[in-house]
């Protein structure tokens, strides 16, 4: 877990210090066993609390991807409806930047 963040934080803040815009997103909901559920709510807590600030936007899969913040509606690896729903919502989400 502390690596997982650790790296994420060098990504996002290697972009940052390049004067690059960031388009963060949160980690999308899969199929994970509950140990894996555990560790994908603490890494998005931490990218939601922590990394989200320092991005120029901000996106949040889930509640696309889910009914209720966790369990995916469109499969482990969302299937095309999924995806499709996925990138309207990003889309949306980015369409002011461009």
């Amino acid at each position: 877990e502390e690596q997982i963040k650790n790296d994420l934080t060098n990504i996002v803040t290697t972009i940052k210090n390049a004067g690059k815009t960031l388009i963060l997103q949160a980690v999308p909901p899969f199929e994970y066993g509950e140990e894996k559920l555990s560790l994908w709510e603490r890494v998005n807590e931490f990218v939601r609390e922590t990394l989200a600030s320092k991005a120029d936007l901000f996106f949040d899969p889930a509640p696309v991807l889910t009914a209720d913040g966790k369990t995916p509606l469109y499969g482990g690896h969302p299937d095309e409806a999924g995806c499709a729903l996925w990138a309207e919502g990003l889309y949306q989400a980015v369409r002011h930047l461009f």
